[in-house]
């Protein structure tokens, strides 16, 4: 009940390229098609549509997905990280840096259920379809190991 989906959209496209196998020497060509899923964060919070501050939850965004690994040793919307977030970013207004002060952790908090919303998304539907498809056209034998 608290997922929410973050499926936008996906694309695909074929990259063709020649590559050279190090062991033969020998120039192999080599066709990939590239899958792109697309999710979109929209903040539900008045506080991050608030006029003006649209680029402060922006940064919020990248810097928590950038410092994701934080999150198992620090709380990320403690007064340390906030402290590192500030610093980092600054200089910011006397405006801006009570906004931060006073919303970081709200906002932190919805950016981090949409990471793993994603990150649900991803494992759990889209990487357990992939597997069901391989096991069952016989590319692997996942489900009788050994034979």
């Amino acid at each position: 009940e608290m997922y929410k989906n973050p499926f936008f959209g996906w694309s695909t496209y074929d990259v063709g390229g020649a590559f050279l196998n190090t062991e033969t020497g020998e120039l192999q060509d080599e066709l990939v098609q590239i899958v792109r899923v697309i999710f979109s964060f929209e903040s539900e919070l008045a506080i991050a549509k608030k006029k003006g501050y649209e680029r402060i939850v922006q940064s919020i965004t990248s810097w928590l997905l950038i410092n994701y690994y934080h999150r198992v040793a620090l709380p990320p919307y403690g007064e340390a990280e906030i402290q590192r977030f500030i610093d980092e970013h600054a200089p910011f207004s006397e405006k801006e840096l009570a906004y931060i002060k006073t919303n970081y952790p709200a906002i932190a908090t919805e950016i981090l259920k949409w990471f793993d919303d994603c990150v649900l998304f991803t494992f759990g539907y889209l990487a357990r379809r992939f597997w069901k498809k391989v096991a069952e056209v016989g590319g692997i034998n996942v489900l009788r190991p050994g034979k």
